[in-house]
């Protein structure tokens, strides 16, 4: 168990960093917690920036081979951290009041708040797949980063409302979209992860599904061709024409 709190911890430490390395700095509220209510921790990290919150979930755990299992210790887990932040963030019935680490208690102001976006962040190594994004009970998007994608994002985009805007065009892009980030080469993807990848698109073949997505590389592939792309995700990714789409890290 003290293993396990440690990676959760040095998990948590390094997306702190980030953030406060970053253009973030100033709008990231690490580990907030009620400070005049219940003293519980609200999330991992909260960013709040004029009417938009960001709260982001963080995994650390050992990936030991079967994803199943793992998806459901890293993502079904934080989706659920993550809606349980999300309804004491947007309670308007009770006052809110956090702490930023340079400045004093602070209320959150919950009637200014009109976009939440929701993150996970996992940081197990040798995942060679995992799904782009997930939802919440009630059908809300959970943008799902690994380690090294979420470093990157924050070194290619200037400033919070860059971030933002990625954001919000890649959950217009992928609402109704199975896609899955392939972050490995190809020799790496042995007939054991091969058979546990039909096995996860099969129980995710879900019935609000319009397209699937495979994108061979990380989504800093995927930021490229946003980028490329005039800040827009590219027609064939929000097209209903394709049923079928693989997204190639040369660009193809």
């Amino acid at each position: 168990m003290s293993n396990q709190l440690d990676k959760g911890k040095l998990g948590e430490d390094f997306i702190h960093q980030i953030a406060f390395d970053s253009f973030l700095k100033f709008w990231c509220y690490p580990n907030p917690k009620d400070e005049y209510g219940d003293q519980k921790e609200i999330c991992d990290l909260l960013i709040v920036f004029n009417d938009t919150a960001i709260i982001v979930c963080v995994k650390n755990y050992e990936f030991k081979g079967t994803y199943n299992k793992y998806f459901r210790k890293t993502i079904e887990k934080d989706i659920r951290q993550l809606s349980g932040a999300e309804r004491k963030l947007t309670d308007k019935k009770t006052s809110l009041f956090i702490k930023h680490p340079d400045k004093e208690i602070e209320e959150y102001k919950k009637n200014s708040i009109k976009k939440i976006c929701r993150i996970i962040v996992h940081l197990g190594d040798n995942v060679r797949f995992y799904p782009l994004r997930g939802k919440t009970n009630n059908g809300k998007f959970v943008h799902i980063f690994d380690r090294e994608t979420f470093r990157t994002i924050f070194s290619e985009l200037d400033t919070i409302p860059d971030f933002i805007e990625y954001l919000e065009k890649k959950e217009e892009a992928f609402n109704n979209t199975f896609a899955v980030v392939l972050p490995k080469d190809e020799y790496d993807f042995d007939s054991m992860t091969a058979d546990q990848f039909k096995e996860y698109s099969f129980l995710n073949s879900i019935d609000d599904v319009q397209k699937y997505v495979l994108i061979s590389g990380t989504e800093f592939d995927l930021l490229a061709h946003y980028l490329v792309n005039n800040r827009q995700m590219p027609g064939h990714l929000i097209s209903q024409k394709y049923g079928w789409l693989f997204l190639q890290n040369d660009g193809a």
